[in-house]
């Protein structure tokens, strides 16, 4: 059925309207069984992923759900309420005036904005209709469209789309890459809609620019190669969603993957500003640690942070964010890390946050650490050894005395738990000890899948005098030769931290931000 202008004026057949106050007349006398169900379901923050349940189902929005499938194949399975014909015209009616008035409106209010004009166009439908069709507006004006469901599922990282009839993969944050039931059939459609991706970044692409790197509004990124100029499946898209809030330390005790001594480690060394670099592949969970133990700094400190996308999240007032800015036209307009971290140092920053070191940017970073500034930065590798391959090769080219100025590195990894589930672990911390010309990786901490976290040491602990932590670290002698605080006094308060971070996350108490500023203002009487 085609809908066609009537005497209304307002595109609405009279026919058609008699029809769906019929339809609505019916329906309202029944419960919609679609909703009934959606809102008996859990959450995606509510559900579980332990164990080997085969199907799980959780709630994404109040019309729509996602089921998960783990065995034989994952399969990730997006349920939306389905349209029937009439309802499929009135979105179309509707979508047709909202380019006209409703968008040009700036209420805020879009739900509100629908209403009115469905009033105002006499569409008279049952609830649970007109609950179907706002939903659908709203998604594909405000929302991702036809994957907007995946952008709503909080355990989803990335969302990607690999061309014209291929399935969307997702990788979610507890069983890896999964595929999902949605794609695109239509090579024009799958183009429109990266389209509509790049101006939504304030960005174009096209066959002359194919290639797309940008910042969604909601703090998002995509990656977008348009049209078959550098793809041969079509045009294919890759969305790396950012949670708004940070993950705590808390939160990180509590999903297994670093412990409150090692934590409580990390937080003693920012507390006494030595450096800290968090290193792994990508999706290793580097970020995540990096921005959950610069919530150690102390409140009142000055932090400066570069990034090319802005994914650190600070409570901190006293806090400057800067970020990268890609080239407009020409070199001159371009803005990178190098010339962030340039400027930043003019800022006289108490604690420097690199969202990750890949280029020239660390010749100068390093020369600041080198002069006193605490630097918290990350850095793609598989190893400690690794890592120093990297600073000292080019394009880095870091001379091994400078970079012994690095506090220690974390190696952050991602395993497959016993029910197959993705877990991120913080494998080690690395101290670098300088000897002579040269440097020493000592491991003081690490995570063993057996016994879980330990001491590198283990076997000399048990022989160890009971004083201290019963091994050395390097980097809490050197913090005592530098403050003129006994060795035995730092280690005592690093074992206070880790009670109190073990208290927290069996208390379920999340919020550190308030708990560090209530530590530094009440240390001494602790």
């Amino acid at each position: 059925m085609r809908v066609q202008s009537g005497k209304n004026g307002f595109g609405i057949d009279p026919i058609l309207k008699k029809l769906f106050k019929k339809s609505k007349q019916n329906e309202d006398s029944l419960e919609d069984p679609w909703l009934e169900k959606i809102s008996n379901l859990p959450t995606s923050t509510e559900v579980s992923f332990d164990g080997n349940t085969i199907l799980i189902e959780c709630r994404l929005d109040e019309c729509c759900y996602a089921s998960i499938t783990r065995h034989p194949d994952a399969m990730y399975w997006v349920m939306e309420p389905e349209l029937t014909t009439e309802e499929q015209e009135i979105i179309q009616q509707l979508k047709n005036r909202m380019l006209r008035t409703v968008l040009a409106s700036n209420n805020g209010n879009l739900e509100q904005e629908i209403l009115e004009l469905m009033e105002k166009l006499a569409i008279d439908v049952s609830i649970s209709s007109k609950n179907r069709i706002i939903y659908y507006l709203i998604r594909d004006f405000t929302g991702y469209g036809p994957i907007d469901p995946l952008a709503r599922d909080v355990n989803i990282e990335d969302i990607s789309c690999n061309g014209v009839g291929v399935p969307i993969y997702v990788q979610h944050r507890y069983l890896g890459s999964i595929k999902t039931n949605l794609g695109f059939e239509e090579e024009n459609a799958l183009d429109n809609f990266v389209a509509k991706l790049a101006m939504r970044c304030g960005k174009s692409v096209s066959v002359a620019k194919p290639i797309l790197d940008a910042g969604m509004p909601d703090g998002n990124r995509v990656n977008i190669t348009y049209g078959r100029e550098v793809t041969q499946k079509g045009s294919a898209f890759t969305i790396r969603k950012f949670k708004p809030s940070a993950m705590s330390p808390v939160e990180l005790i509590q999903h297994g993957t670093i412990s409150p001594e090692m934590l409580a480690y990390l937080w003693t060394l920012i507390e006494y500003k030595s450096s800290i670099m968090v290193f792994g592949e990508t999706g290793s969970g580097k970020t995540t640690l990096l921005n959950a133990f610069s919530l150690f700094i102390p409140p009142e400190k000055k932090i400066v942070s570069i990034e090319d996308t802005p994914e650190i999240r600070l409570p901190h007032e006293n806090w400057t964010q800067l970020l990268t800015r890609a080239s407009f036209s020409g070199e001159q307009a371009e803005i990178t890390m190098f010339d962030l971290l340039k400027a930043s140092l003019r800022q006289r920053p108490d604690y420097m946050i690199l969202g990750e070191i890949r280029g020239e940017e660390a010749k100068t970073l390093f020369q600041a650490i080198s002069t006193g500034h605490l630097a918290l930065s990350t850095i793609h590798a598989s190893s400690a050894a690794d890592v120093i391959d990297r600073l000292t090769s080019p394009p880095m080219t870091i001379p091994l005395p400078l970079i012994s100025n690095i506090g220690c590195l974390c190696h952050q990894i991602t395993v497959h738990g016993k029910d197959g589930s993705l877990q991120r672990r913080t494998k080690s911390i690395t101290e670098i000890v300088k000897k002579g010309n040269d440097i020493e990786l000592k491991t003081v901490y690490k995570w063993n899948p057996q016994t879980g976290f330990e001491y590198y040491e283990n076997s000399r602990l048990e022989r160890a005098r009971n004083v201290g932590l019963g091994w050395e670290s390097n980097q809490l002698a050197c913090i005592a030769r530098r403050t003129g605080v006994e060795k035995r006094d730092i280690e005592e308060k690093m074992k206070q931290k880790a009670v109190i971070l073990g208290e927290m996350s069996k208390c379920k108490v999340y919020d550190v931000a308030e708990m560090i500023s209530y530590y530094y203002s009440n240390q001494n009487s602790l």
